[in-house]
């Protein structure tokens, strides 16, 4: 969970579980990503505000931002060091490539324009939505960049979801590039998540590459493999039961366990 896309740089997500009496029980990890985007978002937004109203100027906000926290953590290990700057200390973890970047971004040359601004910084980055990542895919491959894509059952209400396919994901993962596929709840509320993925199938992914792109593969981006995503000795006991395969629509869950306790019956 995290900021949304009317930003440029919007913030820190985070990963949480569904079982606790507060946030602070149910985190999993506090530094997930740093949520960028491009696009249309900020460029209506904040393009009322006398913000960056152009596809041009929302990128060049990016780079400048991160030039002035390249030089803010430059400048905090002199003496005397700079006063704290928020904005600028949360971006430190994404210069040092200990958070990847999340760039919110449909149209090819906005995937193409997150791809230069992760080079140019050497930046760990995943595309998130990627409408038009297939036709990208080989650059997404080399560069070693993750999609995750989605929601396929918004209808195309704006003029970059205009490519927007089901046969995504798959051409994705065909090309070599790793995907998730999400409902980028609230707006696909997040229980028509396995319909996503049967949806994946339909486009053709293989079904147990499907059920992995919810799995065991958005786990892999967000860098928590090794507590969550798959059944395996030495992961956190969080276990779905269901009645029949679970991207079946008409399939019931029938008992869940988070950290090894169950939560439902």
């Amino acid at each position: 969970t995290g900021p949304g896309s009317a930003n440029a740089i919007g913030g820190t997500f985070a990963a949480l579980k569904t079982r606790g009496d507060w946030v602070d029980e149910m985190l999993l990890s506090p530094h997930v990503s740093m949520k960028m985007a491009l696009g249309e978002n900020p460029k209506q937004i904040h393009g009322q505000k006398n913000g960056p109203a152009t596809r041009m100027s929302t990128a060049a906000l990016i780079r400048s931002t991160l030039e002035r926290a390249q030089e803010y953590d430059a400048d905090r290990k002199r003496e005397p060091p700079v006063p704290y700057e928020a904005r600028y200390s949360a971006l430190l973890p994404v210069l040092h490539r200990e958070m990847p970047i999340h760039v919110h971004a449909h149209r090819a040359d906005d995937i193409a324009t997150a791809l230069r601004i992760a080079r140019e910084y050497k930046l760990r980055c995943t595309i998130v939505h990627g409408t038009q990542g297939h036709l990208l895919a080989r650059h997404l491959r080399q560069a070693e960049v993750s999609v995750i894509t989605g929601p396929c059952l918004l209808f195309p209400d704006k003029p970059e979801l205009a490519g927007q396919s089901l046969e995504t994901p798959a051409k994705l993962h065909r090309a070599g590039v790793k995907i998730a596929i999400c409902t980028d709840h609230p707006e696909v509320p997040i229980q028509f998540l396995p319909l996503c993925a049967a949806m994946g199938v339909r486009g053709g992914l293989e079904m147990e590459e499907a059920l992995c792109a919810i799995t065991r593969y958005p786990a892999e981006i967000a860098g928590l493999e090794q507590r969550v995503g798959s059944l395996a000795k030495g992961l956190d006991a969080d276990l779905v039961v269901t009645d029949r395969h679970p991207l079946d629509w008409l399939a019931k869950v029938k008992a869940v366990w988070i950290d090894g306790t169950q939560v439902t019956e």
